[in-house]
């Protein structure tokens, strides 16, 4: 802080919330942004935009100033195009006299004028969406971070980057002036724009005994190969150092590339996710504990859901690397990569969607739900077990076990399975579920439960048979049913009186 110029160090109290935008929908980050605002959650009942937008033009007038609001990984949100329209667009509205009730901050990534060209250029989509933002939320003033006059700015992150000590230590020797500033002036030289691979790359010195010679062509050749590049290194050198197999220091990295939310809590779940990612991990705790040790943590960062700590990469490039490029990772150049076997395995994953990877994680989790049954899941798989489901093309009544219906805490399976709700061969129970989804509210597992059995059964039939449904012992068994709920109507704009005619016909059943 003391380094920063006066002129540009910013007020105790300027910034009135700070979200990120990663892996929510719009009706998530408004609930995150008023809570930030507020210290309060939005009431179960009310649409969080709209309650978020109500809250500022109400309070933003009684305050005498607009709310400074900073909002950043808009783009590495679950659907970007309806963060900005839905939710960024109605916040930055002026009022009737032309103030506006909020300022805003935005951070979104997008192609960079002359890309290096060895990087992975971010998709058109990404240009697409920064003309979207400026269109929609009127921004004025576009500050970019991959042009030239980076460099300075990255070189002079870098030098106090290999003068502070990491938390994981650091091995270097020498550390004079001199050697610092000519070292972060090479690694700017080849890195620009990219503060990540600046800090990635400090992060590695930090492991050696001496600082690089300028001079050292191979060093240069991997600091312009970027991100992968040195990852690849780190993974191999902690792997050799630490006897680890880097097929399973890969994995408890991946793991945290695939979580939903804002990350993926240790407990049970993440060395869960690791063997279903590497089956043959013998210690995955061991290994997150490897990683969480070495100078791999720093490819990580965390974050708190459900009062519970998480952990994410540091940086969406990072978890793109690891989603869509696991072999190159392992296909390093180092002598103690290329000698372990079974590299090859990988060679075919994943997808470009991670349809595998989440489809090996649901596994994982509902063999994590038959070994903990009878207690209450995981707060992350209460959130997001149906999303793991979903994307891995699992969701059906195979993995997700009746047992953990009555937890799931997003009420998701209707909106999920899709409109009208028409039980298939596999998904008969979640169909069942998706009927009653809308009117269970705050009940309790319990009665939940009591719910799920009353609506699986038909008819004077009996309850279905499904193959390999966990046991669950409702309070009370349902003998016959012939509660018809009403399928989902579809009304024209019109009348209002048929519409009304609908409604009673439906209460009538």
């Amino acid at each position: 802080m003391d380094t920063i110029p006066e002129h540009l160090q910013v007020a105790p109290h300027a910034v009135d919330a700070a979200v990120l935008a990663r892996n929510t929908d719009p009706q998530e980050l408004s609930a995150a942004i008023y809570k930030a605002l507020t210290g309060q959650s939005v009431p179960a009942d009310r649409d969080a935009t709209e309650h978020l937008r109500a809250h500022v033009r109400t309070a933003s007038p009684a305050r005498g100033r607009p709310f400074t609001v900073v909002v950043d990984g808009i783009d590495e949100a679950r659907n970007p195009r309806r963060i900005i329209t839905d939710v960024l667009r109605s916040l930055a509205a002026p009022h009737p006299d032309g103030s506006r009730a909020v300022r805003l901050i935005l951070g979104i990534r997008s192609s960079p004028r002359m890309p290096r060209p060895h990087q992975v250029a971010v998709e058109e989509e990404g240009r697409g969406l920064l003309e979207l933002l400026q269109q929609a939320t009127g921004a004025r003033t576009l500050l970019r971070t991959d042009d030239a006059a980076a460099r300075d700015d990255i070189a002079a992150y870098a030098e106090a980057l290999l003068r502070a000590t990491p938390a994981t230590g650091t091995r270097l020797l020498h550390r004079d002036d001199h050697a610092i500033t000519r070292t972060a002036a090479v690694i700017a030289q080849e890195v620009a724009p990219s503060f990540l691979d600046a800090r990635l790359a400090a992060q590695q010195l930090h492991g050696a005994l001496f600082l690089p010679s300028p001079d050292d062509q191979d060093w240069r050749s991997r600091l312009r190969a970027g991100t992968e590049e040195l990852l690849r290194q780190d993974l191999a050198d902690v792997a050799e150092h630490t006897r680890s197999r880097p097929e399973d220091l890969l994995a408890v990295l991946r793991a945290t590339a695939f979580a939903l939310g804002a990350g993926l809590p240790w407990a049970t779940v993440w060395p869960a996710a690791v063997r279903g990612l590497e089956p043959r991990c013998e210690a995955p705790d061991a290994c997150i504990r490897v990683v969480r040790d070495s100078r791999l943590t720093g490819y990580l960062t965390t974050a708190v859901e459900d009062g519970r700590t998480v952990y994410r990469p540091i940086h969406e490039r990072v978890a793109e690397v690891l989603r869509t490029a696991p072999h190159t990772l392992l296909l390093a150049r180092t002598p103690v990569v290329q000698a372990l076997p079974g590299l090859e395995h990988l060679t075919d994953d994943p997808a470009p969607d991670g349809t595998p990877a989440h489809r090996r994680l649901t596994e994982a989790f509902t063999g994590l739900l038959a070994d903990s049954s009878g207690q209450p899941p995981h707060p992350y798989l209460r959130r997001h077990m149906i999303g793991h489901a979903a994307a891995g093309g699992v969701l059906d009544d195979e993995h997700v076990p009746a047992s953990f219906l009555p937890f799931e805490s997003q009420g998701r399976v209707r909106g999920t399975l899709g409109l009208p709700v028409i039980a298939g061969a596999s998904t008969q129970r979640l169909a069942a579920w998706s009927r009653i989804e809308p009117f269970l509210g705050n009940a309790p597992p319990a009665a939940r439960s009591d719910s799920l059995a009353l609506a699986e059964q038909v008819g004077d039939a009996g309850l279905l048979a499904y193959q390999g449904a966990p046991p669950r012992l409702p309070a009370l068994a349902p003998r016959w049913n012939r509660l018809q709920l009403p399928t989902t109507e579809v009304f024209r704009a019109g009348s209002v009186d048929r519409a009304t005619a609908q409604c009673q016909r439906g209460i009538r059943r």
